[in-house]
């Protein structure tokens, strides 16, 4: 983190949160100001103040570590954990017995892997994409899972949940949304294909142009400089089947 001092606007709303915190004497590694505002630490924290009105200090000790511990393990940052799920070898054996497969079980246990762990770190390149288009427009991704339920936060506090397919919300991510203001949207719908940009386009207002295209470039753009936010290997040779295999 760049070693600049913090100094927002007097009379701002984040010069109202940021007496609430003292970012420089929490982190051994200084907080700047380009991070508080590129994280939009102050939208969230805001936010978090308004959730726990008797925080102490301690409290707000950890919110900060959180959030930022977040922040730093984005997936344009991170170093991935290495895929170790066992596979069945039954399945294999049946993708390979498909008629045209040419594969060997091996290869299609690797590129299994690749998938499931290509599908894992989708969210959260997600949310990475959605932040770097909202946070100068008054909203900002509740890094390091800081706000109850809820993945992105306005300003204003309006809240959303980011969900990546239709399909993939489970009963008590629904559950927990019951009495609340919190609204939830989805990239895609797993039934038709239909993905929903012009809606979270809407919700954020302020001109917003978010889209699938630059969804996928900006992800392909974020490993391509990154290639470690997915520990795995495939550089070894694929083999194909012998014909009649």
């Amino acid at each position: 983190m760049k070693d600049t001092e913090l100094t927002p606007s007097s009379g701002s709303k984040e010069f109202d949160v940021r007496q609430e915190f003292d970012l420089s004497k929490i982190s051994a590694d200084k907080i700047s100001a380009d991070d508080a505002k590129d994280s939009g630490f102050y939208i969230v924290a805001r936010a978090w103040l308004k959730d726990h009105p008797n925080a102490t200090k301690d409290d707000k000790d950890d919110f900060v570590k959180d959030f930022f511990h977040g922040y730093d393990n984005r997936p344009s940052r991170r170093t991935g954990k290495p895929h170790s799920a066992s596979q069945d070898p039954l399945v294999l054996k049946l993708v390979a017995a498909l008629p045209g497969c040419r594969f060997s079980e091996n290869d299609i246990a690797r590129m299994h892997q690749a998938a499931m762990a290509v599908e894992n770190i989708t969210g959260a390149l997600l949310e990475e994409y959605i932040a770097v288009n909202v946070t100068d427009k008054g909203w900002a991704i509740c890094w390091g899972s800081t706000i109850r339920a809820t993945d992105l936060v306005s300003d204003e506090g309006r809240k959303l949940q980011i969900k990546n397919k239709t399909n993939t919300e489970n009963s008590s991510s629904r559950q927990v949304r019951k009495g609340t203001d919190i609204v939830v949207w989805h990239r895609l719908d797993a039934g038709d294909g239909r993905y929903y940009w012009e809606e979270l386009n809407k919700i954020i207002g302020h001109g917003c142009c978010m889209s699938e295209e630059g969804f996928q470039k900006f992800a392909l753009k974020a490993l391509d400089n990154n290639p470690k936010m997915i520990n795995l290997d495939l550089t070894g040779e694929q083999t194909e089947q012998p014909d009649g295999a």
